[in-house]
């Protein structure tokens, strides 16, 4: 399964920034209906993280985008949520910060 979809890195004036350069823009129909995600299906230490490799794709909105990440690590507000220190209602996708 495929997380989504890539977009350019543009700056402010919407010109193309370094970076890596993007892969293709995806339409709407061609957004694979599954992902990879890690559940936190329960408050607790990382060993209540769980993969999924079939969860569903968010579904596109309109003046949203879905992004493709190679790589994606968990960063504090994930661990805060997953912890209870933060209140969040479980289950959740883990990633806040993408």
């Amino acid at each position: 399964p495929h997380t989504a979809v890539a977009i350019p890195f543009l700056d402010r004036k919407g010109e193309r920034e370094g970076g890596p350069k993007p892969r293709r823009i995806m339409t709407s129909r061609e957004i694979p209906p599954e992902m990879k995600a890690v559940i936190v299906p329960r408050t607790g230490d990382a060993s209540v993280l769980e993969l999924d490799p079939s969860h569903p794709t968010p579904k596109l909105r309109s003046g949203h985008a879905l992004v493709e990440n190679e790589y994606a690590g968990l960063n504090f507000i994930d661990t805060y949520f997953r912890s209870g220190l933060y209140k969040r209602e479980p289950p959740f996708v883990a990633g806040q910060e993408g």
